[in-house]
């Protein structure tokens, strides 16, 4: 039943975020065609202008649509009059869940993703090869000098990103559910929840992390990296340390732990509201 509740949820959702990223790619190439022409006449100076403002207009307006959407579509579906059809269907409430938050996740990644294309549209020339030539050279540099640990740190802050951005919207979840139990003040209670969990989350991560950082130096670590960096005229030259990239890449576990944890926390409170005290608008 999960798998149809994410098709309905994706069919639901793409109908407001694919058009603008069709719209994004043609920005794109107009942004590429300005920058291409060397005329410096006045209209086309207002004309590239106004296209990068443009741009810049519909690249915020996809990531705040995308927020609102999420927020919307959990809000309405769940807690607002959809939410009498929504939960007599033969679905726990973990499963709708479970689908409002991998759909979300799902535009956010595509979202990222989309920018990138559109910037690597616009530039496209021979600079731009020369850049991406030069990532790939050093990470297939750095894949030879140090091997799987490459990987791991790769993986490692994957899993941090995968996490800190499911547990932000597990959050919005929980702030909006508490919201539902006092119908007359729902948005200044879930404003008020969700700013005491992100309290509660900076305290105990301040408090988690600078213990590790005693334990380990790592903080020590990240700043001699940053200093080796800043001063080196060629990053795939740059040589760290092995033991440094393990204690580099438990740090990243250890972050992307302590989001789940906060995820699984988030999770209990939202399911537990909407099984036990639902409060449909």
């Amino acid at each position: 039943m999960l798998r149809i509740l994410l098709k309905y949820e994706l069919k639901a959702t793409s109908q407001n975020i694919l058009p603008r990223y069709g719209l994004l790619l043609l920005f794109s190439i107009a942004m590429l065609i300005m920058f291409q022409n060397t005329s410096g006449t006045t209209p086309m100076a207002i004309l590239q202008l106004l296209i990068g403002i443009g741009y810049t207009v519909l690249v915020t307006a996809i990531f705040v649509m995308t927020i609102v959407i999420s927020i919307q579509r959990f809000n309405r579906n769940l807690l607002g009059h959809e939410g009498y059809l929504s939960l007599t269907l033969p679905t726990t409430i973990a499963q709708h869940i479970w689908a409002k938050l991998l759909i979300s996740c799902l535009w956010v990644i595509l979202s990222c993703v989309a920018l990138v294309i559109s910037i690597i549209i616009m530039s496209a020339n021979d600079n731009m090869t020369r850049v991406l030539s030069s990532i790939f050279s050093s990470i297939g540099k750095a894949t030879q000098m140090y091997g799987g640990s490459v990987w791991a740190m790769g993986f490692s802050l994957l899993a941090v990103i995968v996490t800190c951005l499911l547990q932000c919207i597990l959050g919005v979840y929980m702030a909006i559910s508490v919201g539902s139990l006092c119908p007359k003040h729902r948005v200044l209670t879930g404003i008020g929840a969700y700013t005491l969990g992100g309290i509660i989350q900076g305290t105990a991560g301040y408090f988690l992390f600078k213990g590790f950082d005693r334990a380990t130096s790592a903080d020590g670590i990240l700043a001699g990296w940053f200093q080796t960096l800043s001063v080196s005229d060629n990053i795939s030259q740059v040589e760290i340390d092995i033991r440094e990239m393990h204690m580099f890449s438990i740090a990243l576990g250890s972050m992307a732990i302590f989001f789940l944890v906060f995820c699984a926390i988030f999770f209990v409170i939202t399911h537990q509201i909407l099984k036990n005290h639902l409060n449909l608008q």
